[in-house]
């Protein structure tokens, strides 16, 4: 079985999600089955299987607590002993198979595949390209890559004032340099993790395309934006009130 698995919480445009879940369920052949990895304030985007659900303190910490735990929801499960993950980011859209990187990894015989920045991505920096080289946006793991996120974890943990994604970044890298028993090898993120330049680009020959940041209005628009944001301004207000 393969689970493409992804964190959600709102202020997020839902529509995106359920975009990138359209995207994923017709590319990604085999038995495929969806998680949303959430808090206790959301309801499960549609088209998700299974909505996991944590506390949300730090993104970072919950978003690797959450891979974690993950192993432990189908380890308890015989029908689906054997299972894949994929993590995505909620606001790319799918392409191509990506199941068919499973196979690339039997052959290469690691654990854990990522996409890895090069100069030809235009917004990355010589020293992002040098500290933080992968992009979690797009991974593969197999069971066995569990003990990397562990080991993420500790290490972003032991981080005085985290800055959130950064750092985050940062505990990968050093959990890659540190967790010898993980094969971990890449796949460059101009054809597996693609961030367009423009609305009408053409992507047709990439595997994902990662619409960050700005680049998400022009798959929903900006009053769809601004339409989350009011609610979830709304909610917090009943709250605070409660």
């Amino acid at each position: 079985m393969i689970v493409v698995a992804f964190p959600f919480t709102r202020p997020l445009p839902v529509r995106l999600a359920e975009l990138m879940i359209e995207s994923g369920r017709q590319h990604v052949r085999g038995p495929l089955h969806v998680v949303q990895m959430s808090d206790y304030e959301n309801a499960p985007v549609q088209g998700t299987d299974l909505t996991n659900r944590l506390f949300k303190f730090d993104f970072i910490e919950w978003r690797l607590q959450h891979m974690i735990n993950l192993t432990h929801v189908y380890r308890n499960d015989a029908m689906t002993e054997d299972f894949k993950i994929i993590w995505l980011d909620y606001d790319v859209i799918v392409r191509r198979d990506l199941s068919k990187i499973f196979s690339r990894m039997d052959a290469e015989r690691c654990d854990v595949m990522l996409t890895r920045r090069d100069h030809r991505e235009k917004t990355v920096s010589d020293a992002l390209l040098a500290d933080c080289p992968h992009n979690m946006g797009v991974a593969w793991s197999l069971q066995s890559g569990r003990t990397l996120w562990i080991r993420a974890l500790e290490i972003y943990r032991t981080f005085k004032n985290p800055d959130g994604w950064m750092d985050g970044q940062r505990a990968i890298e050093k959990a890659i340099a540190s967790t010898p028993s993980v094969t971990v090898r890449s796949l460059p993120c101009h054809d597996y993790n693609y961030t367009p330049q423009a609305p009408d680009e053409d992507c047709s020959d990439k595997w994902v395309v990662h619409y960050k940041g700005e680049r998400k209005r022009w798959l929903v628009g900006a009053d769809a934006i601004r339409a989350e944001q009011l609610v979830t301004d709304a909610t917090a207000r009943v709250r605070a009130r409660s």
